[in-house]
């Protein structure tokens, strides 16, 4: 398998250096524009290939904002765990055993039976997680203002650079709090993925859901090394909020089972049903309204 994922990774690359110059500029041109709106090297490089046009193109800017995340596992008993660089090893072992037990449980064969999503790193600063599997990122960006109202774009992008252990249905949502409205027809929700057998890439729409305090998305991972999408929406809020603080939050969930239901969203929060077996990735927005 390393051979033959060695063989396509060539093959994408030949055709990724035969188009190289007629993209190069258009990209410089896209990243230089994200600088000039504030963006950082390292957001510029977390964003996909749709984030990153629909934020360069826009006529606003990056929106004034300071992000906490926070990284969690709901176990098989319900209890909700915080990880930290202090305790994810246990953590780990902790998600191995529960699935083990869950397989056990349901006469699913012991080999089976996988680890955890190769522990994510948590850094000390910046706005998204990433590691040599899975890298989770959000932007806001303020697109315009007029005398009654501000607009934003509220963005979570992904990407998945190997194999995920488990490939059950994982979820992607926003919540803001009652200060913001989501536009109407502005939600989109995508994935695309390198499909290893038929050596090309497929792009496909999430199940998306819209609600009063913000936006979902779901999809069943695909058994591929190569996985990027996004989850956005526009949104407004009347000036009268102008230099208040608004909380939005962003959150990648990945499954370590199979399960139903779905994900329910309310002011500024993306809450998951206790029964799920799942790591959550959290991103808690600040925003000053109106810079």
């Amino acid at each position: 398998m390393k051979q033959n994922k060695g063989i396509i990774i060539i093959f994408f690359l030949s055709i990724g250096l035969f188009g190289f110059s007629l993209e190069a500029s258009a990209d410089s041109k896209f990243d230089s524009l994200l600088m000039e709106k504030g963006f950082s090297k390292d957001e510029i490089l977390s964003m996909n290939e749709d984030t990153k046009v629909k934020l360069a193109t826009s006529k606003g800017e990056k929106a004034d904002y300071t992000i906490t995340k926070k990284e969690y596992y709901n176990s098989l008993n319900g209890e909700k765990y915080e990880v930290t660089n202090e305790n994810r090893d246990q953590i780990n072992l902790l998600i191995a055993k529960d699935i083990a037990k869950y397989n056990k449980e349901n006469n699913i064969p012991f080999s089976n039976t996988k680890t955890s999503l190769a522990s994510i790193s948590s850094y000390d600063n910046g706005d998204d997680y990433n590691d040599e599997k899975l890298s989770v990122s959000a932007f806001v960006d303020k697109s315009s203002s007029n005398t009654t109202e501000y607009s934003y774009q509220a963005f979570l992008n992904f990407t998945w650079s190997d194999y995920a252990d488990l490939q059950w249905t994982d979820n992607v949502a926003i919540a803001w709090d009652d200060r913001f409205t989501g536009v109407a027809n502005s939600l989109d929700g995508f994935y695309s993925y390198l499909h290893v057998f038929n050596n090309n890439f497929v792009s496909a729409k999430m199940d998306t859901s819209q609600n009063l305090y913000g936006i979902s998305g779901k999809f069943l991972l695909p058994n591929t090394y190569f996985l990027t999408g996004g989850l956005s929406q526009n949104i407004k809020v009347p000036v009268k909020y102008k230099n208040e603080t608004g909380k939005f939050q962003a959150k990648y969930i990945h499954s370590l089972i199979p399960f139903t239901g779905s994900v329910s969203i309310g002011k500024a929060s993306v809450n998951v049903p206790t029964s799920w077996l799942c790591q959550e990735f959290v991103l808690d927005f600040n925003i000053k309204i109106g810079s």
